[in-house]
């Protein structure tokens, strides 16, 4: 929340993106949508994206 205020930014105009829960928590902590980087397909998380490399963010952001 600090660096969104900080930014001037909207939790709409923001993706968090982490390897861990942790991370994932920390952005719904702050009303932000959360992709999960997991290369092994591993992870069970309730983040809104699940992304294998960070290519594939581009298919995510505008």
């Amino acid at each position: 929340m600090l660096l969104l205020g900080r930014h001037g930014l909207r939790p709409d105009e923001v993706l968090c993106v982490g390897d861990r829960q942790i991370d994932v928590d920390a952005a719904h902590a702050a009303d932000c949508p959360a992709a999960l980087l997991d290369p092994t397909g591993a992870l069970s998380t309730d983040a809104e994206y699940h992304i294998e490399s960070l290519a594939q963010l581009s298919g995510l952001i505008g």
